[in-house]
């Protein structure tokens, strides 16, 4: 009640022997019933930020010293929702960036079960995400026939799709990295890590 008189006097102008006490009861009673709680600091708040204007010889009414509260209770609303939606895509994104490393991780083992089989056993997608540092120590005429093999991998996937509509050609890079790591897996070359 306190605060409610003082905003009333500094925010509005009104002395405190020219509000009722049916209006005090009213303004009290409607602040403790808004479905968002409100805080003492929150009353202060919605005060502070308020563009209140001063009618003379009239007195103020209930709506009018609410219109601020609940103006102030929506921008909060918006500003938890705001925030709620931004600590959700940083969950996904986290999430996201775990599954990126996991598969790395078993993209990683599967190679060095391949060394032991002296065959590559993934596919080309886990072949994808392990290639650069392979490419990167490979010599240009080992790198030409790594090339050579992707094309016709590439071509002979684009003949296949020609016949089976629901084929789906991946892009050269994919065909290539697969070509790069079972080449590989083949010569034995150990796990080169970025």
């Amino acid at each position: 009640m306190i605060l409610i008189l003082s905003i009333l006097e500094i925010r509005y102008g009104l002395n405190n022997d020219m509000v009722s006490s049916a209006l005090l009861e009213a303004i009290y009673e409607s602040c403790i019933n808004f479905h968002e709680k409100l805080a003492v600091e929150d009353l202060k708040n919605c005060f502070n930020f308020a563009k209140i204007e001063k009618k003379q010889y009239q007195k103020i009414t209930l709506d009018e010293f609410l219109e601020p509260i609940k103006a102030y209770i929506q921008v909060k609303q918006v500003a938890r929702q705001i925030l709620i939606e931004i600590e959700q895509q940083e969950q996904k994104e986290q999430i996201e960036k775990q599954k990126e490393i996991d598969f790395y991780n078993e993209a990683r083992e599967l190679y060095k079960k391949s060394l032991e089989a002296r065959k590559w056993l993934g596919d080309m997608f886990q072949a994808k995400v392990l290639a650069r540092p392979f490419w990167d120590a490979m010599s240009i005429e080992e790198r030409k026939d790594i090339q050579v093999v992707a094309s016709l991998a590439l071509q002979n996937a684009k003949d296949e799709s020609i016949d089976n509509p629901f084929m789906i050609v991946a892009d050269k890079n994919f065909y290539l990295a697969d070509a790069l790591i079972s080449h590989c897996v083949r010569i034995g070359r150990t796990f080169i890590q970025e």
